[in-house]
């Protein structure tokens, strides 16, 4: 019994080491890169990858994997790295964020974000599989991390066409395509945003498409995903028509500014109000605002006027025939 014993304890701890061994090996056997061929791909002299956005839910100390690909659409074979950097919202019309480089954001999430891979080469047709490891920190507070995955490809200097002179360092780098991950801690947040403005860009419109334009400012802690809906009334408040207004990501402290283009299918004539009601994304909370606007085509103005001209003109021509050829009899004396 004490030989067993003895036994026990000797080789316990050299099967608790390889069992660990053993989990780690199959949890980064899950994590691993993978290729797929494709050698019918459509070549289009550009590379796809996806997906464009991220959305995370974590918890602190939590550790989530998500993939993310490349496909190499170009006649030649061609070598990808992947960088990290954090990004940031923006204020400045027209830019939806910015990407910070090598500057550290105030949600950074750059230190987080593990890819399998940093560098690989895809033959024509080929599309990588590459997982990413999200670690949150034990100590992460509630609320939003931002951070992205540039994917950029490189020039090979043994590659046909290479040219040395246009190269800095024997590697040009010649596009560049960001992966971005929200990520959003769980607990007690703040959630409030404004819907500063509506607007058409003019009042007057000879026809359709009519273009809309509002800005929808983040106070809060994390991020919103504001959606709604522009609906279309015409003189006498019916609705005509109405279009989506599809979710966008605003970070925090940023200000977002879309724009929404009603096509107004068919013939458009008159006064018309657009109503956007905007849902902020949290909470039912939502605004609405008006904006009225004025279709009248200069063609039919032009025509209807040529056709009154052309009504007066022969009503003074038949009044003139009739005074230079219809003579009235007098009348008869009794």
């Amino acid at each position: 019994m004490n030989k067993v014993v003895s036994l026990i304890n000797r080789y316990l701890p050299v099967a608790a080491i390889a069992l660990g061994l053993l989990l780690v090996t199959a949890s980064s056997a899950q994590a691993a890169t993978s290729i797929e061929k494709n050698p019918n791909m459509v070549i289009s002299n550009d590379y796809v990858v996806g997906p464009g956005k991220v959305e995370l839910l974590a918890s602190p100390g939590q550790t989530i994997i998500k993939n993310i690909t490349v496909v190499n659409r170009f006649a030649t074979p061609k070598t990808f790295q992947l960088d990290l950097e954090d990004f940031k919202g923006s204020r400045e019309n027209g830019v939806n964020l910015e990407l910070l480089g090598a500057l550290k954001g105030p949600y950074s999430l750059r230190d987080y974000l593990i890819p399998e891979a940093t560098t690989f080469t895809l033959q024509p047709g080929d599309r990588i599989t590459v997982p990413v490891r999200v670690t949150i920190p034990k100590d992460a507070v509630p609320g939003g991390l931002y951070g992205s995955i540039i994917v950029t490809t490189k020039e090979d200097p043994n590659s046909p066409g290479y040219n040395a002179e246009e190269a800095t360092g024997n590697v040009k780098v010649v596009s560049r395509i960001a992966v971005l991950f929200f990520v959003r801690i769980k607990g007690d947040v703040k959630e409030s945003g404004n819907l500063l403005n509506f607007s058409a860009d003019k009042f007057y419109y000879d026809q359709t498409p009519v273009n809309f334009g509002f800005s929808y400012e983040n106070t809060g802690s994390v991020y919103a995903n504001p959606y709604g809906s522009i609906t279309i009334k015409n003189l006498y408040g019916s609705v005509i028509d109405s279009v989506e207004v599809l979710p966008f990501y605003t970070l925090p402290d940023a200000l977002r500014t879309n724009q929404v283009k009603w096509t107004g299918n068919g013939f458009r004539l008159g006064y018309y109000t657009a109503t956007l009601k905007l849902n902020y994304g949290f909470n039912n909370q939502f605004s609405e605002k008006s904006v009225g606007f004025l279709i009248i085509s200069w063609k039919l103005v032009i025509g209807v006027l040529i056709a009154l001209a052309l009504l007066v003109l022969i009503i003074r021509l038949i009044i003139k025939w009739l005074k230079d050829n219809v003579q009235l009899k007098p009348k008869k004396k009794r």
